[in-house]
């Protein structure tokens, strides 16, 4: 029996404050695969927590771009890219 992957992985208040997508690309293997995941439409409602976003190059210009990269003391460094789109909405999330 082989395992099944969810790529876009619904998550609802109350266990978030806001409706989140967790959107996984790792499998997607053309990026106009991404439009038929009907992602454009649904970022208006909930926030989109893409991995492996350059699987859709181009995408989302406007998003929050999130990075975690291994530090050379062994941490973990998280880095963010916050678009003009972002710069009011960090006290709502």
């Amino acid at each position: 029996m082989g395992l099944s992957f969810a790529i876009v992985q619904p998550y609802e208040p109350p266990e978030v404050r806001v409706p989140v997508l967790h959107v996984d690309l790792y499998r997607i293997d053309e990026s106009a695969e991404v439009e038929e995941l009907g992602l454009d439409e649904a970022r208006h409602n909930a926030a989109l927590v893409i991995e492996w976003p350059e699987r859709a190059p181009g995408r989302w210009r406007d998003a929050l771009a999130l990075s975690l990269a291994f530090s050379v003391n062994g941490g973990r460094m998280l880095t963010a890219v916050v678009p003009a789109a972002w710069e009011d909405r960090w006290s709502r999330i």
